[in-house]
């Protein structure tokens, strides 16, 4: 649980709960309350953690709020461990996707949002990149007794060898219907700068297929949409927060400004998100506008990287369409079989070492043309230590 290069525990005296010393992480049990820092020496982490206190509300309220923020989650993708402690209060710790991490900054503004929507949780860990930390499994508990892990020994190290989906935080501001502040510049929300993220121009400017998702509306998103009004689970505290949910989820999909403007309109799918829009005031056409462009905007920054992948990969070679059209399917396939596996990423390494090889750029039936129509099957299995992926016609 530690982050690189804080191979380290904090340990404090249950009682004055105060911070007594600092000590290597070893295999022993510690005698005091042991805690792991959150954040790495430049304020980074790979894990989303979140600490539920009783004496916000009792044991109930906890039980409540973990049940919710589960269900969230897990709509997102998330890969998730639990525990609990001797007085109520209980953790969720969230492994982000393999090889990837967040900032302070970020978390900081998303445990916040969270906050505003689950009363019992204590946000203060999160709050500080030096000294934020929190008390790990089989730790001692201040009250007495240890912390206790919900579930298996084994499902917790596997949540954390596999990670997250990639799409983990994204889905999850979108489901919230909130935004992390723009890294290092201050928003710009007036207009927007076209890239390979996007196409298009003008109104009808919007994401760019490779980067879109295709998930529908949840059903609080499109029943908002329609009748403009607020459900009772939580899930948003204002009107402004559903809005930009639907807002987020159209944009992600490829909408364009004109394509939701439409959408809106009286006895159209959307209207209730016009009316809302429309509530706050005259000019509802601007306000949606502003709220378009800050999806986009964040859109084309976390989409950034791939975009720079993908101009990198097409610069660098040309492989054939046929080929090209394999290594889809077939990591589609991966995605597919091993989701949930630690072998995923590994069997995803393979496939695309594969394209590599010079025989299978000149000769893609060198692996089987039944592939090329996408009806292949690759099989990875680990042995001696070895991810083989073994193709076949």
């Amino acid at each position: 649980m530690a982050p690189a290069g804080r191979r380290v525990v904090r340990l404090i005296d249950p009682e004055s709960k105060q911070s007594v010393r600092r000590a290597k992480i070893t295999d022993r049990l510690p005698t005091l309350l042991a805690a792991v820092h959150l954040f790495n020496g430049v304020g980074r982490t790979a894990m989303l953690v979140l600490d539920f206190d009783a004496k916000r509300g009792g044991r109930g309220q906890v039980d409540a709020d973990v049940a919710t923020a589960i269900a969230w989650f897990t709509a997102c993708g998330a890969r998730i461990v639990t525990d609990r402690s001797t007085s109520g209060g209980r953790h969720i710790l969230v492994p982000l996707a393999a090889g990837t991490s967040a900032s302070f900054s970020e978390l900081k503004g998303l445990v916040q949002a969270l906050a505003a929507r689950l009363p019992s949780l204590d946000i203060t860990p999160n709050l500080n990149a030096r000294t934020g930390a929190i008390s790990v499994p089989g730790t001692v508990c201040s009250g007495g007794g240890h912390r206790l892990l919900d579930g298996p020994l084994a499902n917790a190290v596997d949540a954390f060898t596999v990670g997250s989906e990639p799409g983990f935080l994204p889905a999850l501001y979108t489901l919230l219907g909130t935004l992390p502040a723009p890294a290092g510049t201050r928003e710009n929300t007036t207009t927007i700068e076209p890239d390979q993220t996007t196409c298009g121009e003008g109104d009808d400017l919007r994401l760019a297929a490779p980067f879109c998702w295709r998930k529908p509306l949840t059903a609080d998103e499109a029943a908002f949409a329609a009748d403009g009004i607020l459900p009772r689970n939580k899930r948003w505290p204002t009107p402004s927060e559903a809005r930009m949910s639907v807002m987020l989820n159209a944009v992600k999909n490829g909408y364009s400004i004109n394509a939701i403007l439409n959408n809106t309109l009286p006895g159209r799918p959307w209207a209730g998100l016009g009316r809302s829009y429309a509530d706050k005031g005259p000019r509802p056409e601007d306000r949606l506008a502003h709220d378009f462009r800050k999806a986009l905007t964040y859109c084309q920054a976390a989409y950034a990287n791939k975009a720079n992948q993908l101009a990198h990969r097409n610069n660098y070679t040309h492989p054939p369409q046929s080929v090209v059209l394999w290594l889809s399917h077939s990591l589609a396939w991966a995605d597919r079989e091993f989701r949930g596996s630690r072998h995923r990423w590994a069997v995803r390494d393979v496939l695309q070492a594969l394209v590599r090889m010079p025989p299978f750029g000149r000769h893609p039936d060198w692996f089987g043309s039944v592939l090329l129509a996408g009806k292949g099957c690759c099989c990875g299995h680990e042995e001696e230590g070895v991810v083989y992926a073994e193709v076949s016609a």
